[in-house]
């Protein structure tokens, strides 16, 4: 589906250009959510697919390598996470949006910390393909099969310059991939919102790998997508307010601007949501 311009609904005539607006999203919500919907008719299309992820030694393997790898890109071999020294229930009181940070980036060990909470806890060879390792980490994802691609934006001490690196929660690595990207592209990508990115430590990206999702669930398989982001969300949030850090999930994003300097293409992967975290 084409995206419209502001002109297309300004030639539109009897009603606002506003109200057309507010209807074509409705009804695009709605086309999307009929087409996600099970029944009793597609259900063995659905377990004719399911059934061959769990059965099938090569779609087994297949999914056991569902994570990106960049190869001859540096990398940052983060430091070993220290534990959050905190109950679970003051964790979760203290969670809070923050919209003010300090300026100071967050450092190796910090992101370590954070992004432990993201990172794979534990593996398992299957029977039916002993050359298949799969991975499980510590949020929920459907079928295991991770759809959901992690980055990190960290800026310079000045926050005039920045840096995009891919989160492997295999290894507890950083990748770099993109090694110069000015401030002012980065407030452009989150909608010329300055106050959040101008002081924060450290900006996440989530982004979408959603055939890994759809080849066995079909559409039903974006709607987990986008639950697994939000279960990823709530382990940064959780571990954020831990660690003392402020947080903003943050869907108000330009997926244009974030996809060009991620280096992905916007059709195999895709931006979903951003996490924005700083010193209070």
């Amino acid at each position: 589906m084409n995206s419209k311009t502001i002109s297309y609904y300004l030639k539109k005539e009897e009603t606002s250009a506003g109200m057309i607006y507010k209807e074509e999203q409705q009804n695009i919500v709605e086309v999307f959510h009929e087409n996600t919907k099970q029944s009793h008719t597609m259900r063995p299309m659905l377990d004719r697919s399911i059934f061959n992820h769990l059965y099938n030694p090569a779609q087994i393997f297949s999914d056991s390598r569902n994570n990106k790898n960049y190869f001859l890109k540096p990398e940052i071999t983060l430091p070993e996470a220290r534990p959050v020294d905190m109950s679970f229930e003051n964790v979760s009181l203290k969670r809070e949006s923050c919209r003010a940070f300090n300026s100071a980036p967050l450092s190796d060990q910090e992101l370590s910390d954070l992004l432990s909470s993201l990172r794979v806890t534990r593996y398992h060879i299957p029977d039916l393909n002993k050359k298949a390792q799969l991975t499980f980490r510590t949020y929920a994802s459907a079928g295991g099969l991770y759809p959901v691609e992690i980055y990190v934006l960290r800026p310079d001490h000045t926050h005039t310059e920045w840096k995009a690196y891919h989160y492997a929660p295999k290894t507890h690595n950083l990748t770099m991939i993109n090694s110069c990207i000015k401030q002012a592209k980065v407030i452009e990508s989150l909608q010329d919102h300055k106050e959040y990115s101008k002081d924060c430590g450290a900006i996440i990206f989530l982004t979408g790998v959603l055939k890994r999702s759809l080849d066995k669930y079909g559409a039903l398989g974006y709607r987990f997508s986008l639950i697994e982001a939000g279960g990823i969300l709530q382990q940064l949030g959780l571990a954020s307010a831990g660690m003392g850090l402020g947080t903003l999930a943050w869907g108000g994003a330009y997926d244009n601007e974030i996809c060009e300097f991620l280096k992905i293409d916007e059709v195999d992967e895709t931006f979903l949501t951003s996490f924005i975290v700083g010193h209070k």
